[in-house]
């Protein structure tokens, strides 16, 4: 498995059995050890409150959007509780750009929590 492009270095040599999932890339540090970052590094999850969904309809709808958006994974939109959480990809989307496709579909009150 080839390195995502952040290290410029030679390819680094792993043990023998390393799972694929911790074989995506490797960053240089400036004190100069080597860190692994693996997939599930990057990816972020954020929970937001929204004033309201009108129904359960709408709340598909918005599903939708946000998983056509490139670098969401998942999104959930639960209509009781007026809530969206969404999964995606830091690698692909920053947050900024998640809270901007998100308000694009529901007026955000404020943010729960982040992980």
């Amino acid at each position: 498995m080839e390195c995502s492009g952040r290290w410029a270095g030679p390819k680094p040599v792993l043990p023998p059995g390393t799972p694929p999932i911790f074989l995506v890339c490797y960053l240089y540090l400036y004190h100069g050890n080597l860190i692994q970052v693996t997939k599930a590094d990057m990816i972020k999850e954020i929970k937001l409150k929204v004033d309201d969904i009108p129904c359960t309809g709408c709340a598909e709808d918005m599903e939708t959007v946000l998983r056509d958006q490139a670098g969401i994974l998942e999104a959930k939109v639960h209509y009781s509780d007026d809530i969206i959480d969404i999964k995606y990809d830091s690698e692909v989307i920053e947050r900024p750009a998640v809270i901007h496709a998100a308000r694009r579909v529901a007026n955000i009150s404020n943010i729960i929590s982040e992980q």
